[in-house]
Parts: C-alpha cells; structure tokens; sequence
C-alpha cells in the first residue's frame, strides 16, 4: 500500500481574534487559539502564541475597515489579550487572501522591527522597489510551512547564472543545484529516503528548488569545489536572512492523479472524445461500487482521503478496515456506504476522474543540457523507471488550450539520479513551464498524464504568446482585452509603509475577482462545441492570469475589475448552440445519486451477547439503563461531528476532534477506569454487551 512519507513539521498554536466591524464599534466575537504549522518565524520566537490573527466578519464595513486598521496600527497602540499586549507586524500574502492580519507580542529578544530584521535587513527593499504587495508575499517566507536543518554559510553556496529560452523566459525559473552527498545528510536529518531528489526550500530570501546532483558534476556545473548548493538569480527574492536551510516540500513517489473540470474542457477542446471520460467515469464508478465487499478495494480508497496525520473524517473506517472488522459488520458497512455516498457527491460535483497512468510532479530543469526541446525526463522507480512516449502536461489553474503541452518523455541515462519529479529541457523557442501558464520550477506541481487515450495531437498556439515577463526591470506591461497596462514596480512617494499596508490590505483582501473571473469563463465555455476555443473564453485568459498574480505584480484591481465588467456587458446574452449539452453536465449526470446508509439490518455478532451470563433481571436493567443513556449520547456525539465537520469547511485547525472528545467523556462517565480488575471487568463487559 501507498506510504506517506512527511516531513517532521510541528504543529503550533497561534491566537485568533474575530473582530465585527460592521458598526464604528469593535465588537470582538471571539478569541481562540487554532494550530498552523510550524516555521521560521515560530522557531524563532520560541513560544507560537506570540503571534495573532485577526479576522474579521463577513458583515465588516470597509470604511470602519479603515479607520479602525489607521488606529490600531499607529505607535504605542495595541491589542490587549489577557496580561499581553500585542502591536501591529502586517500580513503576507496569504494573510491577505483570507483577510488576516498579523499582530506580535513584543518581548526582551524581540521587537517588530527586530523580528523582521531577523527575516532579512534587505526585506524593506523589496517594499520600496514594489509596494506592499509584493512585501507581504516576501514576509511569508518567515511563515511558510518548513522543516528546519542545518545552516549554510554564505561561502557553503555558489550563484549560478539563469538559463534563458530564446524569447528571453527563464528554463531554470527558481531551480537550482544540492550536493548529493549533503542532500543525504538533509534526508536522513528529515527521515527521508536518502535518494530524494527534488527539496522544495527556504533560505533566507532565496526560495525555490534544489535538485540532488552528484558531486563530481556539482562541482563542473559550480565550477569550484567545497559548495553544498547552488543557487540562481531566480530564486533570491531578498538578500540576507538566516541562514538555515528549511525545506517545505519534496519530491515522492506519486499516486495516480485526478482531472478537475478545467482539464476535461481543455482536453475535450484539444480532439479528446467524451466517451474516452465517459469510460473513465464508468470505470471509477465500477471501482466504488466494490468497496462494500472488496476490503483492499475499499483500503485503496478510502487511504486517498485519510491525511498523514491520521486526522481525516475517515480514519476510523480506514483503521476498522485494517483491523479486519467483518465488511458486513452493520456499522462498519453503513459507514461504507457513507464513504461512498460521498465519494460520488464530490464526483458529481467537481468530475474529479481518476487517471491511473498519471501523477503531480515538481518540475525541475535539465542541469546537464542533454534534452531538447519539446522533450522531457521522467524517471519513476515504483513505475518501472524512465518512462518513454508521449505525455501530457499541464499546471493548475488551467483555461487555456494552448497550456496543454504534448511532450515527449525520453531516457536520458546522465539524468538518472533524477527521480518522481518532471525534468524541462534547458532550451528552446520558450520556457516550457512558461508556456503552461507563466508556471516556474520553484515548487510548481505539474500534472502529467501517461494514458495514450487522454494525449492529445500536438498544435500550435492559437493565441499570440504573452510578453516576456521582465524580473529585474522596474516596470512591466500588460495586455487585457487589447488594453495595454504599464505597471510600476516603484512605490508612490506619497505614502508610507503603514499607510500602503493599509491600502493594500483594504483593497485586496479576501479579493473574489479571481473567483468570478474563473466562475465566468466556466459559465461560458460549455455554451459552444468551441469549447475553450470560444471567442468569448479567449480574452477571459490573460485576466485570470493577472488576477492570479495581482497581489505581487502591483496592478490595479480597480482596472481589471473594469475591464471584466466591461467584458461582461458586452456579452449579455450568451446563448446555448441550440441542441448542444455541456459536457460536463452529459457527465455529472451519469453518477448515480446517494443511496441508503443507515444500519438497516442489525444482527450482532453472537460472541458479543453476553445476555446468559447473567440474570435475566440484570440484564433487563442494564438495557433500561442503556435506553436512556444512549439517545442522550448519540445526540451530543451527533452535534460534535457536525462541528467538526463545520469547522473543517471554515478551515479551523484543532488540537483534538470534539467528537472524539465527546467519546472520551462518555467513556469516562459510564466506564472509569476499573479499580478491582478480576471484579470490574466482568461488570463492564456484561454493561458494553448489554448498551
């Protein structure tokens, strides 16, 4: 079975305060704490807690938004929460996303302004030369999710150059080099298997990839002796910083992967018939049909929705599988019932179609300039080794039809310590994850398909290629609906940092332009056989790929929320191709709706009826008892699992299950821990039995 290798990330509390500011009065709804994993900046700061989140309501007003952040943040004010007191930091980009900002109780080792400069002196350059948007994206750095290492001294590192396409995109966006014999003493550091070839990393102000490389040609490719790593110009989003290695991700052996509704439509646009994903469906739907009685079945897919941890919804019903419950043992096949029920509703929902010959990999670029353009090396161990033919690739999100790269994998014997990862070639016309996208090497997961039936043929790219991306310019352009767009990297004299945080965060946060702009091309593209070839999908493209980036790129969300509107008005009436059907609607109609999972046939194992070792008049009390306290329990286990559920659909990350304490208190109440073993046993048995 599938392991799941993790790396040793802990999980910390931070505070979260939720704020009401739908009136000019604060109205705090409620402080809790909530875990996150940890990270630079936790490590740091020692103690988690030191850090809290504020959120506040849906029903904020921006104004009291407003004026309440230019109070808060101003010198000397705080937030107080019990004994401490907690002063303004600011927020990273994926604070700003969700609407959080970022509070720090202040301590003898560390200020604000000292924590910060703890993250790196150079992090206020980044402010300066490209507003507050692009800070806030470097500050999550310090708050990425990361396994600590070792440190690596400045002369432990080499910088190498970027390799360049020919249109000027990078090949080598955010990959560089690790020793191998250094990237063992990091696997074995993190308990990972000392071959892994791809980290995901974090040092200082570089970001990026580092792909294992023997040493011998580590040390040609540096061109030097005694480095550890090397690092591009692509990957430093700063300079300076601490100087310890984190990793946030690796590369692992992949499981098959799933297709979203994006890459149907991009697939069915590019020739790929609908009964190749007609049969694919039936055959998932065929396999979900067979968890009731086939227990490795049911192992195989239930072990996809339990995470690493062993805290998803379904642990209990994978770990009765595992221990051999009975498959027609009346709970545990309600429960399969359950699961299946579910698995169909999200199939339904969002036509997430399994594809065996496929998987995610981390992209990396070919170090040694043994492929061409157009190729790509794969190397998988647990599928047999380098894989040859053609492939599919593409990144999420995905909207446009020429993001579809058809590739061909090759064995390229010098690449072979590179394995589970997707390696680029280092020349060519463009970059080739450029061309899925603007996607990079600096942890991008790349979706590639190796089912013949799901290859579509090779094309070329209906819609002209978008501007070269300028990384070390100070403005850049681009172009929305035949609109040109100069955009400044420098900030406005006029307003300094804590006014642009303000700004930023008013402007931007929770920023739904995304979700509209792509719930608009999903509305429009199933109207036409077109598909996502449509004239009317065509200019939603470059808006979605600049709203994607709109946080770090500094462009005007005011603008592009125009130019859609605009969009939108002057397509009004979009109409169907009459006697056409959406094919994901042709699709999502083929699942069957839920079936029945309560325990409709209860016959308990006789092994567990204890009724004749006892009195009859015992045996009726316990049962009495039994049916009043039982209700009573499984409502309030009833109410606890809809929290949990609730809070998992809010995000919300807890210590423990409030079902699981639900049990714990139940146990606790009705069958304390015995103090007379041979005499109290019995007693709870026949109780158990009986309840």
């Amino acid at each position: 079975m599938y392991q799941k290798p993790t790396l040793p990330k802990k999980r910390v509390p931070f505070v979260r305060l939720l704020v009401d500011l739908s009136t000019e009065t604060e109205n705090v709804v409620s402080v809790s704490e909530y875990d996150v994993h940890e990270s630079r900046a936790t490590r740091l700061v020692g103690d988690s807690t030191r850090f809290m989140t504020v959120s506040f309501t849906k029903q904020t007003r921006e104004q009291h938004l407003r004026r309440w952040l230019q109070d808060i943040t101003l010198p000397g004010k705080s937030i107080t929460y019990g004994d401490h007191e907690y002063v303004f930091f600011g927020y990273t980009e994926g604070n700003l996303k969700a609407g959080h900002v970022l509070f720090f109780r202040e301590g003898p080792d560390f200020t604000v302004a000292e924590l910060k400069d703890h993250f790196g002196r150079d992090l206020n350059a980044v402010y300066e030369a490209s507003g507050y948007g692009k800070y806030a994206a470097r500050l999550g750095l310090s708050f990425s999710s990361t396994a600590a290492t070792q440190e690596i001294e400045s002369e432990e590192r080499h910088l190498l150059p970027d390799i360049k396409a020919d249109d000027g995109t990078l090949c080598s966006d955010g990959c560089g080099l690790i020793r191998d014999s250094f990237s063992q003493e990091v696997s074995a550091l993190l308990g990972l298997p000392i071959d892994t070839a791809v980290f995901q990393m974090r040092l200082g102000g570089i970001k990026g990839t580092l792909t294992r490389c023997p040493d011998d040609l580590f040390d040609r490719i540096c061109g030097c002796r005694g480095k550890k790593l090397a690092y591009r110009r692509s990957m430093v989003k700063y300079n300076d910083g601490p100087n310890i290695l984190e990793i946030q991700n690796v590369s692992r052996p992949p499981k098959s992967g799933r297709l979203n509704k994006q890459f149907i439509l991009l697939l069915l646009t590019l020739g790929i018939s609908l009964s190749v994903f007609e049969d694919l469906l039936q055959r998932q739907l065929d396999e979900i049909d067979k968890i009731t009685a086939d227990r490795e079945k049911a192992l195989d897919c239930v072990d996809g929705e339990v995470d690493a941890e062993g805290h998803g919804f379904y642990q209990e019903l994978y770990e009765m599988l595992l221990a051999g419950h009975a498959m027609n043992e009346p709970y545990l096949a309600s429960q399969l019932r359950r699961f299946q029920n579910t698995t169909r509703d999200g199939l339904r929902k969002k036509l997430n179609i399994s594809v065996k010959h496929s998987g995610y990999f981390m992209g990396v670029v070919d170090h040694c300039g043994v492929l061409k353009e157009g190729e790509v090396f794969i190397n998988l161990p647990t599928r047999g080794g380098p894989q040859v033919g053609l492939v599919a690739a593409m990144r999420n999100p995905a909207f446009d039809p020429d993001g579809v790269r058809v590739l061909e994998a090759v064995n390229r014997p010098e690449l072979k310590h590179l394995t589970n990862c997707i390696v680029f070639a280092a020349s060519g016309a463009r970059s080739e994850p450029d061309r899925m996208g603007g996607g990079d090497l600096d942890g991008d997961q790349y979706f590639v398909i190796f089912d013949p039936s799901l290859i579509p043929e090779r094309r070329i790219a209906l819609s002209p290629a978008v501007a070269v991306k300028q990384p070390l310019s100070r403005s850049k352009t681009i172009v929305i609906g035949g609109r040109t767009q100069t955009i400044s990297r420098v900030t406005p004299k006029n307003k300094d940092m804590r006014t642009a945080a303000i700004e930023t965060f008013v402007t931007m946060r929770c920023n739904f332009l995304l979700g509209s702009l792509s719930n608009e091309w999903m509305a429009v593209v199933g109207t036409t056989p077109e598909l996502a070839d449509s004239p009317l999908c065509k200019p939603l493209v470059p808006m979605i790929e600049a709203a994607l980036d709109i946080i770090k790129s500094g462009m005007s969300l005011a603008i592009l929320r125009s130019d859609f509107d605009r969009f939108k008005n002057s397509h009004v009436d979009v109409r169907r191709t009459a006697g056409w059907v959406n094919p994901l609607d042709h699709l999502a109609g083929l699942v069957p709706q839920a079936l029945e999972t309560g325990i409709v046939d209860f016959t308990a194992d006789p092994q567990l009826v204890l009724r004749t070792h006892t009195s009859e008049d015992t045996w009726a009390a316990m049962v009495q008892e039994a049916e009043k306290v039982m209700p009573v329990y499984n409502g309030s286990l009833r109410i606890a699992i809809e929290a949990d559920r609730e809070a998992k659909l809010q995000g919300l990350q807890e210590d423990e299950r409030r079902a699981e304490l639900a049990k714990a208190n139940f146990i606790a109440k009705h069958f304390p821990p015995v103090e007379n073993i041979l005499e109290d046993t019995p007693k709870y048995l026949l109780k158990a039995s009986a309840w």
